[in-house]
C-alpha cells in the first residue's frame, strides 16, 4: 500500500509552480464575490500582463507572478479598475 501511496503522489502532474520569486505574486479579489469569481479574474489578467499562475502557500490560493515591476502595476490597475475588487500581495498576508 505505501508504495501504490508514492507512485499516487509522485504520478500526480503539478499544474501551477509555487510562488517563490523575487516578485509580489498578486491576486485580484472581491470580498462579496465567491472564490471561484477571483481565480477567474485573476487569471484572465495575469494572462493579460503576460504573467505566470503560481501557488501562494500561505494562502493555498493561485496568484500571479510577474517579471516586471510594470506588469505588477499593470495587475494592480486592471483589478482595481472595477469597483469592489482589490489587488493581494501573497507576501504581504
Amino acid at each position: 500500500m505505501k508504495a501504490f501511496t508514492i507512485i499516487l503522489l509522485t504520478s500526480i502532474p503539478f499544474t501551477y509552480a509555487a510562488c517563490w520569486t523575487g516578485g509580489w505574486p498578486s491576486r485580484c479579489k472581491n470580498e462579496d464575490g465567491p472564490v471561484s469569481g477571483d481565480y477567474t479574474r485573476t487569471k484572465e489578467i495575469c494572462d493579460n500582463v503576460g504573467g505566470d499562475m503560481c501557488n501562494c502557500i500561505r494562502q493555498a490560493e493561485e496568484y500571479c507572478e510577474f517579471d516586471t515591476q510594470d506588469q505588477a502595476d499593470e495587475f494592480k490597475s486592471e483589478c482595481e479598475s472595477q469597483s469592489g475588487w482589490s489587488s493581494w500581495n501573497c507576501a504581504e498576508l
